[in-house]
């Protein structure tokens, strides 16, 4: 949130979590991009990020530090 300066954030429609970090600001690409932050997918914690695809219906990205 303090990067993104907001709590929330739509994106187009994405097939791929690389596909959504490539449209955000740099830096803002850059912190959601390291180790320490983790990811949930429709509320799903991820225990890979690598090679995620996402699928039609896929509409909640969540990331934490």
């Amino acid at each position: 949130e303090d990067v993104a300066g907001v709590g929330a954030r739509e994106v187009g429609a994405a097939s791929s979590l690389a596909e959504v970090i490539s449209t955000l600001e740099p830096e803002l690409a850059a912190a959601l991009s390291g180790d320490r932050v983790r990811l949930a997918v429709n509320g799903t914690l991820m225990a890979q990020r690598d090679g995620l695809v996402l699928k039609d219906g896929d509409d909640s990205l969540s990331f934490r530090r």
